[in-house]
């Protein structure tokens, strides 16, 4: 049978997670200590000392050394530590803790006093326990075998955080490197999302000094690569788009780089630090102040420092929020675009064309057929971007910029200079112009009735010569198959060629050439006797020998029974002047 010298009393009250072993004098009922025995003030003296002992034969124990601090006394025990004796001892073990070599630093192995450390806050580490911003003070940091709950149970031993300003001394000192992780391209998303949680909880603490000093931190990215301020930028920095609508980097913003921005941590940050989203109405307004107001003349690319990838983005914002708010026509005027040869003009001073858009048939040709003229033609750069739709695109530019997509053959004052370039000097373009923008002309002609003569009697090559459009022939099928009966293949007959126009093979499409400017679509007399002119013409050196004379006979056998003889004389009174081949002339008599 064992003995024990000692009397194990259970009191009332279990002062902590553990248990304590001692010679307490306890009172007569013997159901608690006594708090005033001199025996007892000696134990709140010595129990703290065998306590530290404890801890440290736990620390050496492999199992228990990262653990330890589980069975530490916490004010929020349950139950509640006892205020007097009880609380007394519990603080004298905490401060005999914090001076005792009870933690191990980084490298696991060297022991340290617990007020000696400094921990990062968990906002301000990873998920691998390192901090996200090294400190470059020095600080003793505890072995990364302890968790983040164990360390917590040291806070009231002594343990504390690093404040908010030993954080920004390691945020500024990382900004300052040149190989700065913030700045870097290469850092994680992964890493940019805790620093950047990190500066918002920092930036929403109640410390102003705090505050004010992220905000002079170089924090922003912009689209330009360079790194700005919150205070240096305040009122003008925002976001990079509006509901994914690119804004122009040369406007008078401070515009936070997409990449950035797609990162939602950090787009809650610049949002802490003023960051906004602009209104579509004050986007466009920043664009149109980019030109001079004055509308007298072309601004020069140097005076306003505009490029064409610059003026692609603006025009390209303006498009795409067309519809989203008031339109002032006289903000468009103040535009300038980029020309073929690279020229900064002004559509609403100056016309500016656009031809060859498109890889489509028709456009194609009437490019081709334009592709003489003497006009300002809009740079290629505008119509080879992926982004827009081809046709709203063409007209938006065509109704709110002022390209113009085909000839200006009429303006406020009548024709225009292109329109008598055509009549006059540049007749083998006409027919297809005409065909191409009839309805144009077609309006034209009753405001200026001139206009419908001035066309008629315009010279258009014509079986290999110059005729009056007036005087030719659409080649109809009845009438080609008439004449064929009388000329050779190769002949000069005035059938118009349609070969270069946007329709050369649907003849409907010229109806309104005979209707509006006198050509005649009927064999009649006037038709054969354009045949008989032409054999009369084309055999001025005998080259058909001998038919000439009888071809011209059957010919005009054919008008006699036609349209009589009184008729057919005085046609051939006509003739006689223009005839040259004798033989047919004395026939014909």
């Amino acid at each position: 049978m064992k003995f024990t010298p000692f009397l194990v009393v259970s009191l009332a009250y279990r002062p902590s997670q553990f248990l304590i072993q001692a010679d307490f004098a306890t009172k007569d009922d013997q159901n608690d200590i006594d708090v005033g025995s001199h025996r007892n003030q000696e134990l709140l003296e010595q129990i703290p000392i065998a306590f530290v002992k404890a801890i440290q034969r736990l620390d050496e124990n492999i199992d228990l050394r990262h653990e330890w601090m589980k069975y530490l006394p916490q004010t929020y025990d349950d139950p509640l530590i006892r205020k007097g004796y009880w609380t007394d001892l519990c603080h004298r073990i905490k401060d005999k803790m914090k001076t005792a070599r009870l933690l191990r630093q980084l490298d696991g192995v060297t022991i340290s006093e617990i007020e000696r450390f400094k921990r990062f806050p968990h906002q301000a580490i990873d998920d691998d326990k390192n901090p996200i911003f090294e400190v470059p003070v020095p600080v003793i940091l505890p072995s990364k075998a302890y968790s983040e709950p164990n360390l917590d149970l040291l806070t009231d031993y002594g343990l504390k955080f690093l404040t908010s300003a030993e954080i920004l001394t390691g945020i500024s000192s990382d900004l300052k490197k040149h190989d700065s992780r913030m700045k870097s391209p290469a850092t994680s998303e992964q890493w940019h999302t805790a620093a950047a949680n990190l500066l918002v909880s920092l930036l929403q603490s109640a410390e102003t000094d705090i505050s004010r000093n992220i905000k002079e931190m170089e924090l922003i990215p912009l689209v330009n690569g360079t790194w700005v301020k919150a205070c240096d930028v305040l009122g003008s920095v925002c976001f990079a788009s509006i509901d994914g609508i690119a804004i122009p980097e040369d406007l008078s913003l401070a515009l936070i780089s997409p990449m950035a921005n797609r990162n939602n941590a950090r787009a809650a940050l610049f949002r802490e630090l003023g960051a906004k989203e602009p209104l579509i109405s004050d986007i466009r307004q920043y664009i149109f102040d980019r030109y001079p107001a004055s509308e007298a003349v072309n601004p020069t690319p140097g005076d306003i420092g505009l490029t064409e990838d610059i003026s692609i983005k603006h025009l390209r914002f303006l498009y795409l929020t067309h519809n989203r708010g008031k339109v002032n026509m006289k903000d468009f005027r103040r535009l300038a675009v980029f020309t073929e040869g690279s020229a900064l003009k002004r559509p609403a001073l100056e016309d500016v064309y656009l031809f060859n858009h498109s890889n489509k048939y028709r456009t194609k040709r009437y490019s081709m057929l334009v592709a003489s003229f003497d006009v300002e033609r809009l740079s290629s750069c505008y119509y080879k971007a992926d982004w827009q739709q081809e046709a709203a695109w063409i007209n938006w530019l065509r109704t709110a910029i002022g390209i113009h997509t085909h000839l200006k053959l009429i303006d406020n004052n009548g024709p225009t200079p292109i329109l008598r370039e055509l009549t006059s000097h540049k007749s083998d373009k006409l027919l297809g112009v005409l065909q191409s923008q009839g309805r144009e002309i077609k309006l034209a002609m009753k405001n200026y009735p001139n206009l419908r003569n001035e066309i008629a009697d315009a010279l258009v090559p014509c079986g290999g010569r110059l005729v009056e459009l007036s005087n030719t022939y659409v080649p109809l099928p009845k009438l080609v198959i008439s004449s064929s009966a009388f000329l050779p293949p190769a002949n000069s007959f005035p059938f118009l060629d349609f070969s270069d126009t946007l329709a050369p093979t649907n003849l409907s499409a010229w109806e309104f050439l005979w209707r509006n400017f006198g050509l005649n679509d009927e064999n009649d007399m006037i038709f054969y006797l354009d045949i008989l002119q032409t054999i009369a013409r084309d055999d001025y050196d005998g080259r058909y020998g001998e038919a000439a004379p009888d071809r011209a006979f059957d010919l005009y056998k054919l008008l006699y029974r036609k349209v009589g003889g009184t008729a057919v004389d005085k046609g051939l009174e006509y003739l006689r002047l223009v005839l040259i081949n004798p033989e047919i002339n004395q026939r014909l008599t």
